[in-house]
């Protein structure tokens, strides 16, 4: 056998200088100074002296004869968090900080009653030329590997491990007794941003309490409307371009629940749904702010705002395009789209013109996957990048984009923290007033998420675009992650897909911010000023 398993001291094990993290350097003191320079090996250090090393994650190591001990072929950032912990005096002197680190990881020590750990379980390989030691790192750090590496969880296989979003456990749960089994690759975020509508829950005739964890019936109608538009999405009848917008579910909702009436042959079980049928009340202090009528949201939520006409440009709404923009049909040419025949307009379905409900064939990101509407234009850096992430074709300039994204993304969090700064307004806690001295743009997105929550009325979508986009606690990449990943790399280039992906989950949380930025402004200045 090629390998076995062995408890090695850990003054027998070498950090690897080959790392292929880094650059290779010139020994181990050097290649450890470069992993605990990156902020997250503090984390890690934390996780361990709280929890001790993963058991199922075990060091992959290799005998050298000419150093005469082994070799960590992974497991890198481990061994030196555990080596930072046992021994935090002997942080290398090449690292920036050294002192403040010391007294911080010696702080860690102290409050987990760490006891140093003196040996680990490795995997020792007999050859460092054994093509299964490097297949075995290749499929741990190359994603999913159409499978035969680590498959990501999906939003219900989080939502029943995660104890932190109530009403998202709830939800699942609901799916699943109201529906049956799902699918792991079911989107349920699509489902939830239909439902988030509150024309499509009046066309579907339910009611859904955030707060109180409750869903309601007006008849058996709405009921199989429901189970119809599940069993939609379960079999990919409908993807995530055919409601989008808020022109694209009206367009959904008059295809198939108003002038189609396939959704009355949904078999569902009458008898066994639990979830009760009540006529729901004109006014319920109960139910989310949302179902207020639209009229009504869109007088209330545009006060501030004189210039905006479309619900998506609302703080409090889903981020949605202008109701009447520039579309890219599957022949690839710019026109305008009908509306007519929506929601029991007066129009045939022929006088429709073709538009494309596939977005990744689209090779504008805006107007077409999404329609940022730019109101905040103090800052002149914003306003240029903008105006060339409308010019760029994604099907030839992927770079570009990707960077134009993250930079959009970067100096709208600068600013948006910058404002915050200023008298008579809340305040980011935990972040730097220079903007040189702030940590990296994944850990002040979740800083802003919990500034948006307790400081904000947003829409509940933004606070969850920003947690899927910027939390590693499932150990997965999230999409800060891969952009920045893609801005630094000499070998690895962006694919379209992932660009449209990108600006997918990050235009709707910077046109939140934007949205936010105008109209504090506005009410801190006088409004000649604007």
């Amino acid at each position: 056998m090629s390998h076995e398993m062995k408890n090695i001291s850990l003054n027998n094990i070498e950090v690897y200088v080959k790392n292929p993290r880094f650059e290779p350097q010139v020994d181990e003191n050097a290649e450890m100074a470069k992993i605990l320079s990156n902020k997250k090996t503090i984390k890690l250090i934390e996780h361990i002296a709280e929890n001790g090393p993963d058991p199922s994650d075990l060091l992959l190591v290799v005998y050298s004869e000419e150093l005469g001990h082994y070799i960590s072929m992974e497991g890198n950032r481990r061994l030196t968090s555990i080596k930072t912990l046992n021994a935090p005096e002997n942080i290398p002197y090449e690292l920036p900080e050294r002192e403040k680190l010391i007294k911080k990881v010696k702080r860690i020590r102290e409050a987990n009653n760490y006891t140093p750990i003196e040996s680990l379980n490795c995997v020792y390989f007999h050859s460092e030329d054994d093509p299964l030691l490097y297949e075995w790192i290749k499929i741990k750090h190359d994603g999913e590997s159409d499978g035969a590496g680590r498959v990501r969880w999906d939003s219900p296989m989080k939502g029943r491990f995660s104890k932190t979003d109530d009403f998202r456990n709830f939800f699942v749960n609901f799916l699943e007794e109201f529906y049956g089994s799902l699918d792991s690759n079911f989107g349920i975020t699509n489902l939830d941003r239909l439902l988030q509508d509150p024309d499509i829950r009046t066309i579907i005739g339910i009611t859904i309490d955030r707060r109180n964890q409750e869903i309601r019936f007006v008849n058996n109608d709405a009921k199989k409307k429901l189970y119809y538009i599940i069993q939609g999405f379960s079999t990919k009848k409908f993807q995530v371009g055919d409601i989008y917008t808020k022109e694209d579910r009206k367009i959904f909702a008059d295809q198939f629940l108003i002038k189609n009436d396939d959704w009355k042959d949904s078999p569902i079980n009458f008898a066994s749904s639990s979830y009760p049928i009540q006529n729901p009340p004109n006014e319920d202090t109960n139910t989310e702010k949302t179902d207020e009528t639209p009229k009504e949201n869109a007088a209330k939520e545009n006060e501030p705002f004189e210039e905006e006409t479309s619900p998506g440009n609302d703080v409090n709404s889903t981020p949605d395009p202008d109701n009447n923009h520039e579309i890219t049909t599957d022949n690839g040419n710019e026109e305008k789209e009908n509306t007519q025949g929506i929601m029991g307009e007066d129009g045939d379905e022929t006088k429709r013109q073709k538009r494309t409900t596939d977005i990744y064939k689209s090779k504008k990101l805006i107007p077409t996957v999404f329609d940022f509407q730019q109101h905040f234009k103090q800052e002149n850096k914003i306003v240029r990048t903008l105006r060339e992430l409308k010019k760029i074709d994604v099907d030839e300039f992927q770079i570009s984009s990707i960077f134009l994204i993250r930079s959009l993304l970067e100096s709208y969090v600068h600013v948006y923290i910058d404002e915050h700064l200023k008298d008579g307004l809340p305040k980011v806690k935990g972040v730097a007033k220079q903007r040189d001295k702030r940590k990296d743009l994944r850990e002040l997105l979740l800083q802003i998420k919990s500034h948006l929550e307790t400081h904000y009325e947003v829409h509940a979508e933004i606070p969850m675009l920003i947690h899927e986009i910027s939390n590693k606690s499932d150990n997965n990449n999230p999409m800060t992650s891969l952009i920045n990943f893609y801005v630094h790399s000499t070998i690895s280039f962006p694919e379209k897909r992932t660009v449209i992906d990108s600006w997918i989950k990050t235009g709707p949380i910077i046109q939140c911010l934007d949205s936010i930025l105008v109209r504090e402004i506005k009410l801190k200045q006088p409004e000649n000023t604007l």
